[in-house]
């Protein structure tokens, strides 16, 4: 089901929120929106990916207390976050495309910031920096894309696509992309990390930067999430993210491809780690077929040099695993697991916190 409430027209930026089952959250996100200066240069797709709680209702009302903006509401049944977000590309026709999960905020002067950028025209991607919140609003931490003194524009060369591999925070939203860039590029449907697999192939693509230094999104920690639940399935995708990588190693940009290899391996084994004692030994397995992977590419390719080695990846993986299950264990004596929240104590948290924005 598709609900219109504008006829898609020339705006400089459609933002694709993505959202399944999050009734607490999206009145938050959808008004963070919403509230932005010059609002009306913003298409908003909210893709509603088969919720079954009273997310629909909330996104209902939410509208109904905010008329007039350019929205549209798209349901469809429940198909993954890869495929919601395909469905808001199809449809989004502005110059610029930014993403927002359904659980996240935008800082209020985003659009602000965001818009002499965009008006210019002449950034591929703009970058910026994220708040970290609690489920109930806190700050609680930072994440920083672009340091201060690294602000402004630049060109996507080889320094700048270097230090993206050394960064490597493939978040899709912490970025807005001229719309051009995602032409024939769509997130892989049923994978965890889809961001991963996506990001390094636009950056490749872009010809241009803009760096701003400002915290414009609001990433909402949770218990819960796929991004704090490490399971055989995200280990599974992550060690897929890094056998693309690898196997695009003999292509002109080489050497970009096998760094960020390393960055997926790593990320990989962080997650094998915490995989519960029952999966332990099929996630060691998936990481040991992906260092074999790599293993291979080195003999079939003289010129790589020793810095290419993994190392002992499997002591290094039951060392990170010990300090994980000590680290959890604490947790768990002191009371401070974090956990999924039910609907009183979240409408209780809420009650008790500061405005999110």
């Amino acid at each position: 089901m598709t609900t219109a409430a504008h006829e898609s027209g020339d705006r400089l930026l459609t933002v694709v929120i993505s959202v399944y089952n999050l009734e607490h959250y999206i009145r938050d996100c959808l008004e963070s929106v919403l509230q932005q200066r010059r609002s009306d240069d913003i298409d908003v797709i909210v893709v509603d990916d088969g919720s079954t709680d009273s997310t629909v209702a909330q996104i209902e009302a939410t509208l109904r207390d905010h008329p007039g903006h350019h929205v549209t509401v798209i349901s469809q049944d429940n198909a993954g976050v890869s495929a919601a977000r395909n469905r808001g590309i199809a449809r989004a026709r502005s110059h610029y495309l930014a993403f927002l999960d359904g659980d996240d905020m935008w800082a209020p002067e985003f659009f602000e910031q965001i818009m002499p950028i965009l008006v210019a025209g002449r950034a591929d991607i703009v970058e910026f920096n994220i708040d970290v919140v609690s489920d109930a609003g806190h700050p609680v931490d930072t994440v920083t894309l672009v340091p201060v003194d690294a602000a402004g524009s630049r060109d996507v060369d080889a320094t700048a696509l270097s230090e993206f591999v050394e960064t490597y925070q493939a978040f899709v939203w912490a970025r807005v992309y001229r719309n051009t860039l995602w032409r024939d590029v769509r997130f892989p449907l049923g994978r965890h990390y889809e961001d991963n697999a996506i990001l390094p192939q636009l950056y490749l693509r872009a010809r241009t930067l803009h760096r701003l230094e400002h915290r414009l999104y609001r990433y909402r920690r949770r218990g819960g999430s796929i991004t704090h639940v490490a399971t055989l399935h995200t280990v599974r995708d992550l060690a897929l993210n890094a056998a693309e990588a690898l196997a695009r190693c003999d292509t002109a940009q080489g050497e970009y491809w096998l760094r960020l290899f390393h960055k997926m391996f790593l990320h990989t084994c962080s997650q094998a780690a915490r995989v519960d004692a029952a999966a332990f030994p099929a996630a060691m397995q998936m990481v040991g077929v992906l260092a074999k992977k790599h293993q291979d590419f080195l003999a079939q390719n003289s010129d790589a040099s020793p810095r290419h080695a993994l190392g002992d990846f499997a002591w290094r993986v039951h060392l990170d695993r010990g300090v994980f299950l000590a680290k959890r264990t604490v947790k768990r004596i002191l009371g401070r697991e974090m956990k999924p929240r039910t609907r009183l104590a979240i409408a209780s948290a809420h009650d008790r916190a500061p405005p999110s924005y």
